[in-house]
């Protein structure tokens, strides 16, 4: 095999399948990538961990055709150290490869194709087009609400509900919630059902998916395709009953709280460094024409700042998470920022202002001895856990 590339074609499509392969896996063909000569101006690009695939078309002049595998992570840091406007020349013999540009020769061992796994066929039950940049949008208001680690499997992705020309999209840990949703224009837009995409796929398509033109979703049985400009992504849907999110959203609220999304969280960035390593806790003291975010802990002191803010009945305090609230106001579109609210024990949702397809559902925190640094506030501090109030989501509706 014998192909020559443009360094600038080739880049691009070298990053997105090594970060797909992964070198960590105890069988050894997964850390390489797949490449192979499609046509003689075209040459693919896969790499596969198992649960998701990825393959990339990159235009090439194929001198003589074939198929092999390199290990992803050193071609791509090769590739990417390689003079720039030079073409790349990729030519394998026996059990090596010569990566060569501009008086510049490596060998990369390879490892047989026929060890390579299969591209997976598609049943496709269910396909469908969406805007690259809508479907950008809307991940990027919900990945961070996925979380990476948990016991319960189902959570380890992002819901994606379909009901009648609606795509609702869902991330929860059990203590934050995100909410979006997106209209789906069509007549193959699917009318009732419901998909888990796993954190590794959603990461990918925030990654590669570009401003214009269209995205195609298929999904079968147990997998979901993405395919958009010259690139195919595939991975497993993660299996399990999603939990019934609408049963932890309060029906209605008692109170709206509004604030201005900068200066808020410039504060609670602040507030963020004098914060209790345990809990992470800051707190809301609404009054007034106010709102005082509040922190502190036992080794590092306390801080105290007024935000503009327009409140209305009786103060209001709260406690959250700083991590949650920061994440939550950088997905937020509009400037004016509403929390809505019940009880401080109770779950509040945050909401932009003119914006009504979206949503962040938080748990407040209660934190014992919050303020007390008596002589004992050390010792008591060290112990001091973060206790979220409520009940977290089952998977159970």
């Amino acid at each position: 095999m014998r192909i020559r590339f443009k360094k600038a074609d080739l880049l691009p499509a070298a990053a997105i399948v090594q970060s797909v392969a992964n070198p960590q896996s105890t069988l050894p063909i997964l850390s390489n990538i797949l490449i192979h000569t499609d046509h003689d101006n075209v040459v693919s690009l896969s790499a596969t961990d198992y649960e998701t695939r990825v393959r990339i078309q990159v235009a090439a002049e194929v001198e003589k055709k074939g198929t092999a595998t390199l290990p992803a992570k050193t071609f791509y840091d090769l590739v990417k150290e390689l003079p720039e406007d030079e073409d790349v020349t990729v030519e394998v013999k026996d059990k090596s490869a010569a990566v060569k540009s501009k008086g510049i020769r490596a060998e990369l061992q390879t490892m047989p194709a026929k060890d390579f796994p299969k591209w997976p066929e598609l049943t496709t039950k269910v396909s469908f087009e969406i805007e690259q940049r809508e479907l950008k949008r809307l991940l990027s208001k919900i990945l961070f609400a996925v979380p990476v680690r948990d016991p319960r499997k189902v959570l380890l992705g992002a819901l994606f509900e379909f009901r009648k020309g609606l795509l609702n999209a869902v991330a929860t840990d059990g203590k934050i919630l995100a909410f979006v949703q997106h209209a789906i224009q069509g007549d193959k837009a699917p009318q009732d059902l419901n998909v888990v995409i796993p954190h590794k796929m959603l990461e990918e398509l925030t990654r590669t998916l570009g401003d214009e033109g269209l995205v195609t979703m298929e999904v079968d049985d147990r997998q979901i395709a993405f395919t958009f400009n010259n690139l195919t992504l595939i991975s497993n849907q993660v299996e399990g009953k999603y939990p019934n999110y609408n049963a932890v959203i309060p029906k209605e609220f008692s109170r709206d709280l509004r604030f201005q999304k900068s200066p808020m969280g410039s504060a609670i960035r602040r507030a963020s460094i004098l914060s209790d390593v345990k809990n992470a806790a800051i707190s809301m003291a609404f009054s007034g024409d106010t709102v005082t975010v509040e922190a502190e802990s036992y080794d590092k002191g306390r801080i105290s700042e007024e935000v503009p803010a327009n409140t209305d009945g009786d103060d209001f305090k709260i406690v959250f998470n700083y991590k949650f609230v920061g994440e939550v106001l950088k997905s937020i579109d509009t400037d004016e920022v509403v929390l809505q609210v019940n009880q401080p024990t109770s779950p509040a949702v945050f909401r932009g202002s003119e914006n009504s397809d979206s949503f962040y559902l938080v748990m407040p925190i209660k934190l014992t001895e919050l303020a007390d640094y008596d002589e004992q506030g050390a010792g008591r501090a060290d112990d001091r856990e973060a206790e979220y109030s409520g009940a977290e989501m089952d998977e159970e509706p």
